[in-house]
């Protein structure tokens, strides 16, 4: 009876997380999402500082959101180990997409480093290890007016078994972190030298939901810094290699183009709900050279397969009527869309956990982007899908 009971409580509090979750990432989206296509616009210089300021407030705001999200799953055990195919590559290829437009108002130069070769196999949670990485390097841009991020990669095998240690470090020319600080910085709510003269935004729970993960993928993690010069954090991770694995298709050596061209007149099929997020998606992939064809739900999306033919879907999951995953199983499964089964699937939903990553991946989801969503990673993605299946 305890453990029953014990079993509902940790599903409620997973259930009531995961509807915060998306219930403040999808205003998010639609936020940002508007203001990246308000910056496809015409603007002055003036008009475009604003958007850039309005853009990094929102980025902001959503880091808060999955600090807090991230800290309270782990406080409360809501958090499983999974064991994924990365290459460094591609980690590298998502911090370069995501940090690219600060690197761009701040002037800021993010260096990536890495002796190890890049599209070599390994196995571990890479979702946990790119948002440790994510983390680090966004903390780095936090207390860093000017000057180098350094982002650096390193392997070793252990011998005689599959096994090897990861090891990153992130540096940056920043205002450095006082001794008396550096003791207790990985604490929930450091941050800084204080409290009404912090030098950066932020919370204070960034480090704390690092080493919290880190302590749970067995790593470790040990920061040098001196004031006024910049702050090194190096981490060390235990992961499993494969010395004969191919890379599978999709994973890794994904090249990452200035700007993502559209394949030729590429038809998309959005399903979306929310009317702002449908606006923005919209305007956005029609700026960026596509065709946008909009469904409110699953069962729209179904009635516009049936006659029309499209290159991609962009399925939101929680949707009225008929929900995305419905509708994916309904695609795989029913007679009438047998010749459209190879179309990709690509899920844009609020939904972001390392469950509802596998879980979409299960469900026959192509591939997983969770809102809110950045312009250039969303057309890098579609560009990749839409490659794969037509070749051109």
């Amino acid at each position: 009876m305890a453990l029953r009971k014990s079993d509902e409580a940790a599903r409620a509090k997973s259930e009531f997380l995961a509807n915060i979750n998306h219930e403040l990432r999808t205003p998010l989206n639609g936020i940002i999402g508007m203001i990246q296509a308000l910056k496809m616009t015409t603007l002055d210089s003036e008009q475009t500082t604003y958007m850039n300021l309005a853009l990094k407030a929102s980025s902001r705001l959503t880091a808060i959101l999955s600090e807090i999200v991230d800290t309270i799953k782990i406080d409360t055990g809501l958090i499983s180990i999974k064991h994924d195919l990365f290459t460094i590559d591609e980690i590298v290829n998502n911090i370069k997409m995501l940090y690219c437009a600060n690197c761009q108002i701040s002037n800021i130069d993010l260096v990536v480093l890495s002796p190890t070769a890049n599209n070599r196999v390994y196995i571990g949670d890479k979702i946990k290890i790119q948002k440790i990485i994510n983390n680090l390097v966004g903390n780095a841009f936090k207390f860093t007016s000017k000057g180098t991020i350094t982002l650096e990669f390193y392997s070793t095998d252990v011998v005689g078994s599959d096994e090897a240690i990861l090891s990153f470090s992130v540096s940056d020319t920043g205002v450095g972190i006082s001794d008396n600080v550096l003791q207790s910085v990985t604490e929930p709510f450091v941050q800084g030298d204080g409290h009404m003269n912090k030098q950066a935004e932020g919370i204070g729970l960034g480090l704390y939901a690092v080493k919290q993960t880190l302590a749970i993928l067995n790593g470790t993690l040990t920061i040098d810094s001196k004031v006024g010069i910049g702050t090194t954090v190096h981490v060390v991770i235990p992961i499993k290699t494969q010395a004969h694995v191919e890379v599978p298709a999709g994973v890794g050596l994904r090249p990452i183009p200035d700007q993502a061209s559209p394949v030729q007149l590429a038809s998309i099929l959005l399903a979306e709900d929310d009317e702002i997020n449908q606006i923005a998606t919209k305007k956005l992939l029609e700026k960026s050279g596509y065709v946008v064809t909009v469904a409110c739900n699953g069962e729209e999306a179904l009635s516009l397969l049936a006659v029309h033919d499209f290159d991609l879907i962009l399925m939101d999951i929680q949707m009225p009527v008929m929900d995305g995953l419905a509708a994916v199983t309904a695609i795989q499964t029913e007679p009438r869309f047998a010749s459209k089964r190879s179309i990709p699937i690509i899920a844009l939903t609020a939904y972001s956990s390392n469950e509802d990553h596998d879980r979409l991946i299960d469900a026959g989801i192509s591939e997983h982007i969770p809102k809110p969503v950045e312009i250039n990673v969303l057309k890098e993605t579609i560009h990749r899908m839409i490659s794969i299946t037509q070749p051109r």
